[in-house]
């Protein structure tokens, strides 16, 4: 997880459909793209009036990365403060904290490396890890950030033959989950949430490629059939915009 990695423009882009306009919303930018020339509001439809889709140009970031980035880190607690997204008190697992120091380090002795396959052996804290990913974090929270460090942590165990099987059952819960779909949900809840399903759609499809087909009948919806959508339509640019660098240099 120490490789390069791509930085995400923003920490999610929402896409809302209102009278067939899609403007897409950059969060760190704020700048909008209108991509529809039907700018009516008297259609709206019900299941896509919120519908939120978040473009994920990255791989995930260490705790430490974000932390340098500008972003603050938790270090002095058990438990984040709820962001006020969410109505109820987040705790932090205690061996999360100490993956996420664990993740500064360039180089890992024995010993943590060891202590690091217990963590990915470990159902009760991966479980904790779907719980805490469950919950709506407002951008640049204590929440959001320990939110990074868990989709670190499944990504890396997705990886590991000591907790594979652990990892994906999460991964599947967590993109079976229903919440974005749900049009009673407070909007900017639904933004987050789907921030976090297209991470975990854009990392675990790259990670395994071989579960592409398992992950599109996973989609429980609409709104989860748009993030996948976009997370393809990103990851063939990025392939694209490879090639075309590639091509670049060996003409040099």
């Amino acid at each position: 997880m120490k490789n390069a990695r791509l930085v995400l423009v923003g920490s999610a882009v929402f896409l809302s459909l209102v009278g067939g306009a899609i403007l897409v919303k950059g969060r760190a930018s704020g700048e909008k793209t209108n991509e529809s020339s039907n700018e009516s509001s008297s259609s709206i439809q019900t299941e896509s009036e919120t519908a939120a889709v978040a473009s994920i140009d990255r791989q995930p970031q260490s705790i430490a990365a974000r932390a340098s980035s500008g972003e603050k880190e938790t270090t002095s607690g058990k438990s984040a403060p709820a962001s006020s997204l969410s109505k109820v008190s987040v705790e932090i697992p205690r061996e999360l904290m100490a993956y996420a120091e664990l993740n500064k380090k360039v180089f890992l002795t024995d010993d943590e490396k060891a202590q690091k396959k217990g963590f990915f052996r470990d159902s009760r804290f991966l479980k904790s890890l779907e719980s805490l990913l469950r919950q709506p974090a407002e951008i640049g929270s204590d929440l959001q950030i320990q939110q990074f460090a868990a989709l670190d942590a499944l990504f890396e165990a997705v990886q590991s033959p000591e907790s594979e099987r652990g990892a994906e059952d999460v991964l599947r819960s967590l993109v079976e989950d229903k919440s974005v779909e749900d049009p009673k949900l407070d909007g900017k809840a639904r933004e987050a949430l789907a921030g976090v399903k297209a991470e975990i759609l854009y990392q675990w499809s790259s990670l395994q490629p071989n579960k592409t087909g398992e992950i599109n009948r996973l989609l429980p919806g609409p709104v989860s059939q748009r993030i996948w959508q976009n997370v393809i339509d990103t990851q063939r640019n990025n392939v694209a915009e490879s090639q075309d660098e590639a091509r670049a240099q060996s003409k040099r």
